[in-house]
């Protein structure tokens, strides 16, 4: 099973992608608690703030082809 990966923000300011076990060696945050507030959108000590970073595999077949037509007329406004 592939870890999550974890966009984190220190006082509003983007400070990387991280993996639960890197902030766990960071900050102290276990990986409960990262998910939790992460889906929830709270911030952990007032501080620290988490997002799960989606990537390709996370994706279904129809999330994949309906990103590929959003940036396919993106790049191409006449595409049909």
């Amino acid at each position: 099973m592939k870890e999550s990966i974890y966009k984190a923000y220190k006082d509003g300011k983007y400070i990387g992608d991280f993996t639960s076990v890197e902030l766990h060696k960071m900050i102290g945050i276990n990986q409960r608690t990262l998910y939790a507030y992460a889906v929830n959108n709270f911030p952990y000590k007032k501080i620290y703030k988490f997002e799960k970073k989606i990537t390709l595999s996370d994706m279904t077949n129809e999330e994949l082809c309906a990103e590929w037509d959003r940036v396919r007329k993106m790049l191409n406004p006449e595409a049909v």
